[in-house]
């Protein structure tokens, strides 16, 4: 069912989960193209990256059906953070900077957080 007023919990949870894997997994259409990369090499190596993330955010969001998977999505995920945390860094400030230049700030609720080396599952 539906719920009609206050927030649903697994919305919540979802929500949270989301945004700490796009904070951490954050990479811009422009990360994919390049020199003697095609439009389509591109896009199919972008949209592969997007469903990657969608499967992390299930593994983490559903970690009651397979907590092995959870475990295994939150591990890799600190190792990725941990590796590559200036490119995670640079990534933001050209995320920040591209959403800027249209002239307005983006909501508090529309940028990530500065990722953690310390995930803490909720």
């Amino acid at each position: 069912s539906i719920p009609l007023y206050g927030p649903d919990p697994q919305v919540q949870k979802e929500l949270r989960e989301r945004h700490r894997v796009l904070s951490v997994y954050l990479r811009l259409q422009d990360d994919f193209t390049g020199a003697g990369v095609s439009d389509k090499d591109a896009s199919e190596a972008y949209n592969n990256h997007l469903a990657f993330v969608e499967e992390v955010v299930y593994k983490l969001v559903h970690r009651a059906e397979d907590p092995e998977a959870a475990e295994a999505a939150r591990r890799e995920m600190e190792e990725y953070e941990s590796t590559n945390l200036t490119t995670i860094k640079r990534t933001q400030a050209r995320r920040k900077e591209r959403d800027t230049s249209f002239g307005i700030a983006p909501l508090p609720w529309q940028t990530l957080p500065e990722p953690s080396l310390h995930y803490v599952a909720p």
